[in-house]
């Protein structure tokens, strides 16, 4: 998405740079031939543009320069066309519908397009209309409507293309984020990714943004399921446990797989006396998995480990009190839950 508001900031310097050069010249033009209201005109286009150009390159106010060179395309669309019956002037009109099109996009870009268009449309064939003191050539209002017509409608179609692509760029892009931080066999973050977590949480802690607890959970007997049921049963034995995580756990709370057997679970701003019925929830829930495997029925249960982060001095200190915690659900009988 930074790449592509690079581009966008790109087209609309061009844009910028193009149409100050173009009203410079068209300046000129006017004053040689002595039609002063049109040098007027385009003088004050030139000085709404180099503020435009102003806003863009000292301040980087991009938006505000857009709109700027936007408002000044649109007024002078309408002021020439009801002002000016030269040709030059009405290819100056034309050839804003490309700018106006792709700054706008597609749907603000359709409005504003049609409506200049259905105006110019009205206005050039109302020759009934006592208002109108100018007498366009009949040539003329025909090429300048099918020109106008034909580069709107070029315009939006490009730039309706172009965000489609955009978009599925951008969900291509979102897809392979996930995929990357996510263990696949689980679905749930890997383990690079939980550490990071793992380390802006501490950091908020630290700077008192708020306490967060971590559940460290293990597969009991996951080798013996492994060599007596097979492989696949212990993967799918994992699978159930990812399912289960990110079924019970919070938006806001992060589950990833930390070693082969082991999940992790971060809960922000919850306390310890929070954090432990949520850990003995999770091992309900698995000792409720059945898995069937050559006739017999495979349960699942799980060592789990609870610490806050204020029962710690570090990170380091955090996770090695878990682990602890952890190895002593294993030697007192597996499937329970303890606390630092």
């Amino acid at each position: 998405m930074k790449v592509q508001q690079k581009i966008d900031h790109y087209f609309l310097l061009f844009f910028l740079v193009s149409q100050q050069l173009i009203a410079i010249a068209c300046a000129i033009n006017y004053f040689q031939s002595q039609q002063i209201l049109l040098v007027i005109f385009f003088i004050t286009v030139s000085s709404a543009i180099l503020l435009a150009l102003a806003f863009y390159c000292v301040f980087s106010y991009y938006r505000t320069a857009q709109w700027i060179l936007l408002l000044t395309l649109i007024a002078g669309c309408f002021f020439l066309i009801v002002t000016s019956s030269d040709q030059v002037t009405s290819i100056w009109c034309i050839a804003s519908a490309p700018v106006i099109g792709i700054l706008l996009g597609h749907i603000r870009g359709t409005i504003i397009l049609a409506t200049i268009f259905t105006s110019a449309f009205i206005y050039l064939l109302a020759d009934y209309s006592p208002t109108i003191k100018i007498k366009y050539d009949g040539i003329l209002i025909l090429r300048f409507l099918f020109s106008t017509a034909l580069l709107s409608m070029f315009s939006i179609v490009i730039n309706k293309y172009r965000i489609n692509d955009l978009a599925q760029h951008s969900s291509v892009s979102s897809d392979k984020k996930i995929l990357n931080r996510q263990d696949i066999l689980t679905a749930l973050l890997h383990r690079q990714c939980m550490e990071e977590r793992l380390k802006l949480s501490y950091r908020k802690y630290e700077s008192g943004l708020g306490n967060f607890c971590v559940i460290l959970a293990d597969l009991d007997n996951c080798k013996a399921i492994n060599d007596h049921f097979g492989r696949e049963t212990g993967d799918m034995a994992l699978k159930k446990l990812g399912h289960l995580l990110r079924k019970e756990l919070r938006e806001e709370d992060m589950a990833g797989r930390w070693s082969g057997n082991q999940f992790i679970v971060v809960l922000p701003n919850v306390s310890q006396t929070v954090a432990l019925p949520i850990a003995k929830r999770i091992l309900f829930k698995a000792n409720q998995i059945e898995l069937l495997s050559k006739g017999d029925r495979v349960k699942i249960t799980l060592s789990i480990g609870v610490c806050s982060s204020g029962n710690c001095t570090g990170l380091d200190d955090l996770l090695s009190l878990v682990e602890n915690c952890v190895y002593q659900a294993k030697q007192m009988g597996r499937n329970m839950v303890i606390a630092a």
